[in-house]
């Protein structure tokens, strides 16, 4: 006779929980139109237990409560759950307070203090990646490892065109420019000047229509100015205080006259 009590017992509470579990516990997660988050609580039907999430204050379903406890004791097995959590902490004498986290980690992976007691830092995954220099590897927006290198602060002598670098195999930049700026060849001046050479937003030199004396030529100082033509210029390809009478359209040399 006690035997088929227990029977009805359970198979009653079994029916209770489907019952449940088809109603408000079976309703997904909602956070509603408000923005004034806070944590709340959902039943998963998936994995069967009481979930974390971050309800915006209004709205929403009826699958939200505003403690794990109250949770299970709705949708899940309290008896049985609660049970494990208190045998959990019973030998440390530590208990367990709720925490409200703004911040909602992937698959609510929350990590676990030295106690067992829930934190709002999130559970990192276990990553296999290439080794890193001295291990430094960049960290998410959770603060977990990922497989990207943290590179160390680039210190080279010579800096790059357009700050740009080349990367080495773990993505950092090296001292050694990505793309070097292209070959240039400019007209060549007349004798004794060079070409102005000025640099792009690159950093890139390049040709200006400018021709500039060359700096090993000495300071011109003539007694008199010329009054018509130019001044000439040496050998070296300096100028001089000789005075150039330049015709118009005329192809033969010019004709040199001393001002």
């Amino acid at each position: 006779m006690k035997t088929s009590a227990v029977l009805v017992f359970v198979v009653c509470n079994l029916a209770v929980s489907s019952a449940l579990l088809a109603g408000f516990c079976s309703l997904p997660k909602e956070s509603g139109p408000c923005d004034n988050f806070n944590q709340a609580f959902y039943f998963d039907t998936d994995e069967q237990k009481c979930k974390s999430f971050a309800y915006g204050g209004c709205g929403g379903n009826s699958n939200k409560f505003n403690t794990w406890g109250e949770c299970m004791e709705r949708c899940g097995l309290p008896a049985r759950e609660l049970a494990e959590s208190t045998d959990m902490h019973a030998h440390t004498g530590h208990v367990c307070h709720e925490v409200f986290c703004m911040m909602e980690c992937p698959g609510d992976l929350y990590a676990s203090d030295e106690n067992g007691c829930q934190t709002c830092g999130c559970a990192c995954p276990q990553l296999k990646c290439l080794p890193c220099p001295n291990q430094m590897y960049a960290k998410d927006q959770y603060g977990c490892d990922t497989c990207h290198c943290e590179c160390s602060e680039l210190n080279c002598n010579d800096a790059c065109p357009g700050g740009v670098y080349a990367k080495d195999e773990f993505g950092c930049d090296i001292c050694q420019c990505e793309t070097p700026c292209p070959l240039r060849e400019c007209p060549k001046c007349p004798a004794g000047q060079t070409r102005e050479i000025l640099r792009d937003g690159d950093g890139c030199e390049y040709c200006t229509t400018n021709c500039l004396p060359v700096l090993d030529c000495p300071t011109l100082t003539c007694v008199e100015p010329c009054e018509t033509g130019q001044h000439g210029t040496d050998a070296s390809g300096c100028p001089t205080c000789d005075c150039v009478m330049v015709v118009p359209g005329a192809v033969h040399a010019p004709e040199h006259y001393v001002g």
